[in-house]
């Protein structure tokens, strides 16, 4: 600990040049390793004090702005999903590809779930038949993501709906206890850039991880879910004071706000397998 410099950090961070993503997360552990170690005494001062971002080019700040809050539109969920199903189907016939990335975009799209929290998804966290446990008036087919996966740090449960329950049956089973597990490692999915590029360049859609949770909340507002209903399907906590007096889990709600989306989905693609086409619900680019 003593011989860690602010200098072999910024190394470290240089070799990582062309991985937004991991220059991200490698800042954001450091930081909070460093920030615990000092609050411990086990380190004197935190090296990573006063380090800052370099600043960002025009031609990035443009691109930001471009990708930022986008929610897709129908023909791009379309687009998306079939090249998230040609992945795993390449998979399947033994391509060295990652199957377990296209279904993981999948089913970022029924259920609005963060890439972390989907990355986390075991086996055991599908609650179906006689493994169903009646919690705070929540019932029935499930998946329930524990606090020590989600952002909130709080349980989180969506309702199983047949098209997330064919997503996840379709899934071969492995060692890991993991659903979408990394074909290199058994573990959890990483390089996310990398599989969203290849991605984006399949499909013709561009996309970042975080805007199929947007287009998963976008789609409940076009489809008539109340604001309240469509934050707590997401995940999301009611803010104080009404978080504060209201605890009605609104678990039927929920369940039904989970089923259109799915059925507008399905509806998408069954037009496209027919040759029609998709016309988008509310123009193309919802930000």
């Amino acid at each position: 600990m003593a011989d860690l410099s602010l200098n072999a950090i910024v190394r470290e961070i240089d070799a990582l040049t062309g991985k937004p993503g991991a220059v991200s997360d490698l800042r954001k552990a450091t930081r909070s390793f460093l920030g615990w170690a000092v609050s411990r005494g086990l380190a004197k001062f935190n090296p990573m004090a006063g380090l800052r971002l370099p600043g960002k080019t025009r031609a990035q700040r443009l691109l930001e702005a471009e990708e930022k809050g986008k929610a897709l539109d129908d023909c791009e969920i379309v687009a998306l999903w079939c090249a998230g199903q040609a992945l795993q189907d390449r998979a399947a016939r033994g391509e060295p590809v990652s199957g377990s990335f296209g279904a993981v975009v999948q089913l970022a799209l029924l259920t609005g779930c963060r890439r972390g929290e989907l990355a986390q998804l075991r086996h055991d966290f599908i609650l179906t038949g006689d493994r169903v446990i009646e919690a705070r008036c929540i019932k029935g087919d499930r998946i329930h993501l524990p606090a020590s996966v989600t952002k909130s740090a709080s349980d989180h449960h969506i309702h199983l709906t047949q098209m997330m329950r064919r997503v996840i049956e379709a899934q071969p089973r492995r060692l890991s206890p993991l659903l979408f597990p990394s074909r290199m490692t058994g573990g959890r999915l990483s390089a996310w850039d990398k599989y969203v590029a290849a991605l984006r360049r399949d499909s013709g859609v561009l996309f970042q991880m975080h805007d199929l949770r947007r287009t998963t909340r976008t789609l409940m507002s076009r489809l008539g879910v109340a604001e309240d209903i469509a934050e707590l399907a997401i995940g999301h906590q009611r803010a104080d004071p009404v978080g504060r007096y209201n605890k009605d889990a609104a678990w039927k709600a929920r369940t039904e706000a989970f089923e259109q989306v799915s059925t507008h989905i399905s509806a998408l693609l069954a037009k496209a397998a027919d040759g029609g086409n998709v016309v988008p619900m509310h123009g193309r680019d919802q930000r």
